[in-house]
């Protein structure tokens, strides 16, 4: 089921994370089986991510508790996760994922230059 903007605001799902979020700007791409098994993919724009999962903009929806494949080489990112919300927002929808089978997001350690 994919919710409208008004049946839940951006706040709540924003609220309601257990790790900080790091921005990020990178292309996604996402892959899953559609209605009767049918494979579908689509590329996306990641928003933001963390240790356990990321949010990112795409042009079509995905069913909550989809399983899907997703690749990001800029980030060193691949692996699987599942549709945790998926928000019509201005044009596009806002899709929540959550990394699955142990996958985690380490951000790269930046120096401080001492």
């Amino acid at each position: 089921m994919v919710m409208t903007d008004s049946e839940q605001p951006m706040s709540d799902v924003m609220n309601s994370r257990r790790f900080e979020r790091i921005p990020c700007a990178e292309k996604i791409r996402i892959a899953w089986d559609g209605p009767n098994g049918v494979p579908q993919s689509t590329l996306g724009r990641c928003l933001d991510i963390s240790a356990t999962g990321l949010a990112v903009r795409l042009l079509v929806p995905i069913e909550k508790q989809t399983y899907v494949n997703l690749r990001a080489d800029h980030i060193r990112l691949s692996g699987r996760a599942s549709v945790r919300y998926c928000i019509r927002h201005n044009g596009s929808y806002q899709v929540g994922l959550e990394f699955s089978a142990g996958l985690r997001y380490k951000a790269p350690k930046t120096s401080s230059g001492n």
